[in-house]
């Protein structure tokens, strides 16, 4: 574990015990303000209440919040709601220190909440998740890897532009969509980007209030080698970035090093957004593998090698599968630079590339997969199930979709023994999982 890894101990977080008013059985409706008692944190952000046997969602809510809440409007079975009053906050409420939190941004959602509870809650929530499918109710779930100073640590911001140029909003969305402006202010900033991000959307802010040009967002990337990565509207490209000249150093590409490990990285490839937690997400993932030297390993989805570059010291043959041009060029650029000869990078679609490599191996000891956020193709997991890994880890960051995953793969024969999250995403309700599965 690096220094930057840091476990949520227990916390003894309990909703408010303070009797419910005196209330009528009668439905909720939209606009109707009550008091309710939030109870725990859902998946989303929400916290969670019930009120005459319904559940009632409120953004922002706490648990341990008594609120007075108006109901917004209906999801599903649930009702949703918004804060007007905290009668009795949660001991585990806090003031945010970014005041465009207070104004709406969408950016965190739990800036308000004390940073050890937000371990504790992730980890409570990836929990219910899993456990809500009867095959994976044996899964241990681990408490969460948080971070030790969960600030400034976004290395890839998507900013946004509204409004003329005299009144111009430089920022990010709230749960409406409007944009907020962060950046056309003085010394305005986001408390989860890099400081060089946050110095970029400020000198953005100055060149478009000089000359407003229609330009609707802008996708900046840095490293901690200063370097910067504009992706902008061809149209503007040039003049906005003699404007932002002199800020970092501009490039085509970033490198980020993680361990003894250097990779570029092109937009639009991917690379995990929190660069200090990326090395506990590896040693996380590498702690789950072989111990022993092995046979092959496959890396489904390998983006730019982050993981495939590390299984090289453990297995003879290594194979990536990735159907991003940018992203395998950036990958196979990576491991010439770092002199490794025993990786082979596929460019096509995993359901198309995996049951071609298995074809010409006899057996995949590893298989690691880590897809968007909308999971695996179902090719993927029945490409999977007939491979049967010794190991197979999957990496997500939609506990949801992970779920939905795991439970085809257990039903393929493939059995989860272990989920570890890592807080990749500190004050969001987002948390990256590794699980681990094997065949039974």
């Amino acid at each position: 574990m690096t220094a930057e890894g840091r476990v949520a101990g227990k916390i003894n977080i309990l909703p408010s015990t303070l009797p419910f008013p005196t209330i009528s059985m009668s439905p909720l409706l939209k606009d109707q303000e009550i008091i309710i008692d939030v109870e725990e944190l859902v998946y989303g952000g929400e916290g969670r209440a019930c009120y005459n046997e319904q559940d009632v969602l409120i953004h922002r809510g706490v648990p341990g919040d008594r609120l007075r809440v108006r109901i917004t409007g209906f999801k599903d079975t649930a009702a949703r709601a918004d804060i007007i009053e905290v009668i009795t906050p949660s001991d585990i409420r806090q003031v945010p220190i970014c005041p465009v939190f207070l104004e709406g941004c969408g950016g965190c959602q739990w800036l308000h909440m004390d940073y050890e509870a937000q371990l504790y809650w992730k980890g409570r929530m990836i929990a219910r998740i899993i456990q809500d499918y009867e095959t994976l109710s044996h899964v241990q779930v681990h408490q969460v890897m948080g971070m030790g100073d969960p600030f400034y640590y976004r290395n890839k911001m998507v900013v946004r532009m509204r409004g003329p140029k005299e009144a111009l909003r430089i920022g990010f969305q709230d749960n409406k969509r409007w944009v907020l402006n962060v950046y056309n202010k003085e010394n305005g900033q986001c408390y989860i980007q890099h400081p060089l991000n946050n110095q970029l959307g400020r000198a953005l802010a100055v060149s478009l209030t000089q000359e407003r040009r229609p330009l609707k967002s802008a996708t900046i990337r840095v490293s901690d080698e200063e370097e910067v990565s504009l992706d902008l509207e061809k149209k503007w490209r040039t003049d906005i970035a003699s404007d932002l000249e002199g800020i970092g150093r501009q490039t085509p590409y970033v490198h980020y090093t993680i361990h003894d490990r250097r990779f570029r990285v092109t937009s639009p490839s991917f690379f995990q957004a929190n660069t200090r937690q990326t090395g506990v997400l590896v040693e996380t993932v590498l702690d789950l593998l072989p111990k022993k030297p092995a046979k092959t390993a496959i890396d489904v989805y390998c983006g730019v090698g982050l993981f495939t570059l590390f299984l090289t010291d453990r297995f003879e043959s290594v194979y990536g599968i990735e159907e991003s041009k940018t992203a395998l060029e950036d990958a196979r650029h990576n491991a010439e630079t770092l002199h490794m000869s025993n990786v082979q990078f596929i460019y096509d679609k995993a359901e198309n590339a995996l049951p071609e490599i298995m074809q010409a191996v006899e057996r995949a000891e590893v298989i690691l997969v880590d897809p968007p956020r909308s999971g695996c193709n179902p090719d993927v997991l029945h490409a999977i199930s007939q491979c049967r890994p010794g190991i197979l880890v999957y990496i997500s960051c939609n506990a949801s979709t992970l779920a939905r995953d795991l439970d085809i793969l257990h039903q393929n024969g493939m059995k989860t023994t272990d989920i570890r999250p890592v807080d990749m995403f500190p004050h969001t309700y987002h948390v990256e999982c590794v699980a681990r599965c094997v065949p039974g």
